[in-house]
């Protein structure tokens, strides 16, 4: 195909006459820098999932997908799963990781761990 799979699924989501508009997509990639993931999120995707994938882990995926129902937003710059996440109190003993993620922004095309990219998307 022409498109790349932001462009598809965008062209997807923009599509208010499609029937399957807010049907979940998975982007599966190679490569996954901040940058790639973020512009997947921004795309309309429901979630990332990195290469090499074993069939377990897109299945549970999948199933996420099932459990964790998001609002579907529809607005000028933005068709997609909702993506807010509301921040609950941490449980007790535990800390947050702010400078985990400061040191995965600093470097730009540094490439993500699935668990960084699943943590982008609840």
């Amino acid at each position: 195909p022409e498109d790349d799979g932001f462009s598809l699924t965008r062209r997807l989501r923009f599509d208010s006459a499609a029937l399957n508009a807010t049907t979940p997509i998975i982007i599966v990639s190679g490569h996954t820098p901040l940058k790639k993931v973020a512009r997947a999120r921004d795309a309309g995707a429901n979630l990332v999932v990195k290469k090499p994938i074993a069939p377990s882990t897109l299945l549970d995926r999948i199933a996420r997908l099932g459990r964790h129902v998001r609002q579907f937003v529809i607005s000028d710059a933005y068709v997609g799963p909702d993506r807010r996440f509301r921040k609950g109190p941490l449980p007790a003993g535990i800390e947050e990781r702010r400078a985990e993620a400061l040191a995965l922004t600093s470097v730009p095309e540094r490439a993500m761990s699935q668990d960084d990219i699943d943590s982008l998307f609840g």
